[in-house]
């Protein structure tokens, strides 16, 4: 096989990939553009409905400064939509190309949102919440919390 020959499917296979990575482009820019607008659009919708005041002024507005200290919740919903839909727009994007890898690398990451969620909600959650059940709260308990403080955590 001559060199030419080399660069000839060398050059091929580049020009063959270039519309796939700007159409991977174009649908990464506009999830951007509507993840940008939604994540404007619930924050405003949240505010008017008055998420940031009721939160700030009933008994649990402790627990709202443990998750977004001095933030609005609002917004910090609205960046939470943002990257959600940023994500899903990820996800169209790397199944255009058909890339195996990275269709894997992605599912994982689905796989292991879940896991976040939790982590985010439980400690965050007041202590007489049902997201912290007896079995999590004997589990905190019995790793790392002392025995005084057992009933401020726990039911």
């Amino acid at each position: 096989m001559k060199v030419t020959d080399t660069l000839t499917n060398l050059l091929g296979t580049v020009l063959q990939a270039i519309p796939v990575i700007i159409v991977f482009l174009l649908i990464l820019l506009v999830g951007y553009i509507v993840a940008s607008i939604l994540r404007k659009v619930a924050a405003r919708l949240l505010e008017r409905v008055g998420l940031d005041r009721t939160l700030h002024e009933n008994q649990y507005g402790q627990y709202v400064e443990k998750v977004s200290p001095g933030a609005s919740p609002s917004r910090l919903i609205g960046t939470v939509v943002f990257f959600f839909v940023l994500l899903g727009a990820l996800s169209v994007a790397i199944a255009y190309t058909g890339n195996p890898g990275l269709t894997a690398f992605l599912a994982g990451i689905y796989g292991y949102l879940p896991k976040v969620a939790a982590a985010i909600l439980i400690p965050c959650s007041p202590p007489r919440s049902p997201l912290r059940s007896e079995a999590w709260c004997n589990a905190r308990w019995a790793i790392r919390a002392p025995a005084r403080s057992y009933r401020r955590w726990c039911p």
